[in-house]
């Protein structure tokens, strides 16, 4: 059964125990959606302009 928590478990479990227990409930949405949301966007949003941006040049010469 430890197997199975491990993965799901420490993804938002420990997350959000380990900042309640510090009392800092401001890191804990920081961290959360700095790592989770910033990293995916960014490195999506990173490729996705530069993709347009090569066709767009391409497709104009």
């Amino acid at each position: 059964p430890d197997l199975v928590p491990s993965p799901p478990s420490p993804c938002g479990v420990e997350h959000q125990p380990e900042p309640t227990d510090d009392g800092e409930s401001e890191p804990t949405a920081i961290d959360e959606p700095l790592p989770h949301g910033a990293t995916e966007p960014r490195i999506a949003a990173e490729p996705e302009l530069r993709v347009p941006e090569h066709h767009e040049r391409e497709c104009l010469a």
